[in-house]
């Protein structure tokens, strides 16, 4: 789950990376099971958003799409 606190531990297979634009967003792949999701946050909780991932995607290029037309995952 996004958050304000994000704790690394919580998720021990999850890669974090920014891009700074107008506002900075942080994003972190993290494995489920044997799925992909992309977590990206910008201004704390208010802020969130999440899209799954094939093994293939570049993850900056769903975090690009993300920025533009935020969504969460279920």
């Amino acid at each position: 789950m996004v958050g304000a606190e994000m704790d690394k531990d919580a998720y021990p297979m999850a890669s974090t990376f920014e891009i700074r634009a107008k506002r900075t967003w942080t994003f972190q792949v993290v494995l489920e099971g044997s799925r992909l999701r992309l977590e990206g946050w910008c201004d704390g909780v208010e802020g969130s958003c999440s899209a799954w991932m094939q093994p293939t995607d570049v993850p900056q290029a769903i975090a690009d799409g993300l920025i533009q037309r935020p969504s969460c995952c279920l």
